[in-house]
């Protein structure tokens, strides 16, 4: 009895083509990189969403023995609250608020008022 099988059986496959492996595997691959792109464009947009519901946590600073005595305290505010801060910001800018044109989104820049880096200032002088 032999293990192998005899030359002249039917049961000899030839190998497949290239044309056949890249047929099956190219839509395979396409597919595969098309959903890991949107899967990432999704995390990306919906970042919070998923941080909140996976738990981003919570972060505890704690000072080692050696800086217990250290100022800490880098950036002190002049003001109570972000309210207070406001009120005395008010004067001092006046009414800067953007004005918007009638139909334009709030928080959105129409493209006709896009002004890229540089081409405010007009042409250069040497």
């Amino acid at each position: 009895m032999n293990a192998r099988a005899s030359k002249d059986s039917a049961a000899v496959k030839a190998p497949m083509s290239n044309k056949k492996f890249l047929t099956i595997w190219i839509p395979v691959v396409a597919f595969i990189t098309i959903l890991l792109i949107v899967a990432n464009m999704a995390l990306v947009i919906a970042g919070g969403w998923v941080a909140s519901q996976f738990g981003s946590g919570t972060y505890t600073f704690t000072n080692s023995e050696e800086s217990e005595g250290w100022d800490t305290d880098y950036y002190e505010s002049e003001y109570s609250d972000i309210d207070e801060r406001r009120r005395r910001a008010r004067p001092r800018l006046g009414d800067r608020r953007r004005r918007h044109r009638p139909g334009e989104e709030r928080g959105r820049c129409s493209p006709a008022r896009l002004v890229l880096a540089g081409d405010h200032a007009g042409p250069r002088r040497g």
